[in-house]
C-alpha cells in the first residue's frame, strides 16, 4: 500500500467491501479513504463502528451512493469476492479518467479463480509492477495460538508476517505459542484509460 501511496498518491480511495480492515485508512490516511460497508452486515458484524475514525458509508457496491468519477484509487481486497458486471460498471462510473484500481487476492488454497478476474478488467491498463510486488508471491506469517487446546482463536494482525519460511520456524519452534501459516499473495494494478 505505501508503494501504491507514493506512486500513485490517490486523493479519494475507495474501499468497498471493507470489513474493519484499517489497514488501507493507517497508510492513505483516514481522511482519503471511503469504507464502504452492506447495510444488512452492520446490525451483526458492526464493521463500521470497528473502523473507527474515518469516512464510511452504507451501500452496496453494485449501486454506490457515490458520485460519478469522484475517487482515484478503488482497493480491493477480494478474499473470494465476486465480482459482478454491475459492480464493475459501478466502479467504471465512480473512478476518475486515469484512476486505479488494486486488487489484492490472499490465497490460502486455490489460485484458479485469479486469471478470471483480471480478464474482467480488459478495458483498463494494465499497470506492470516491480518484481517484489508482482503476483505470485508466497508471504510467510505467524499467529499466536490462543487457545488451550491448539486451535486458533483470535484475529491476525498487522505486522505477522514475516520475511521467509525459515524465519517463520524459526518463531514457531522457539516460541511455542505460535503458529506458522502462508498465503499466496497476488496484486494487480489496473489504470483506467482515458
Amino acid at each position: 500500500m505505501r508503494f501504491i501511496d507514493a506512486t500513485y498518491t490517490p486523493k479519494m480511495v475507495y474501499y468497498p467491501a471493507c470489513g474493519a480492515d484499517r489497514v488501507p485508512k493507517n497508510v492513505f490516511g483516514a481522511d482519503r479513504v471511503t469504507h464502504l460497508s452492506l447495510p444488512e452486515n452492520e446490525p451483526i458484524e458492526h464493521y463500521l463502528a470497528r473502523l473507527g475514525d474515518g469516512i464510511k458509508i452504507l451501500g452496496n457496491m453494485e449501486n454506490s451512493p457515490l458520485a460519478d468519477e469522484s475517487v482515484d484509487l478503488i482497493w480491493l481486497n477480494l478474499h473470494g469476492l465476486n465480482l459482478s458486471p454491475k459492480t464493475l460498471a459501478d466502479f467504471d462510473r465512480v473512478l476518475r479518467k486515469g484512476g486505479y484500481v488494486v486488487i489484492e487476492e490472499l490465497h490460502r488454497n486455490k489460485r484458479e479463480e485469479w486469471a478470471a478476474i483480471l480478464e474482467k478488467f480488459p478495458d483498463y491498463q494494465k499497470v506492470d509492477l516491480p518484481p517484489e510486488f508482482q503476483p505470485g508471491r508466497v508471504k510467510y506469517g505467524v499467529m499466536k495460538d490462543l487457545s488451550s487446546d491448539g486451535r486458533y482463536e483470535g484475529e491476525i494482525v498487522e505486522g505477522e508476517y514475516v520475511n521467509s519460511e525459515d524465519e517463520m520456524i524459526d518463531i514457531v519452534t522457539s516460541q511455542k505459542e505460535f503458529r506458522g501459516f502462508e498465503n499466496i499473495l497476488d496484486q494487480a494494478v489496473f489504470k483506467k484509460k482515458k
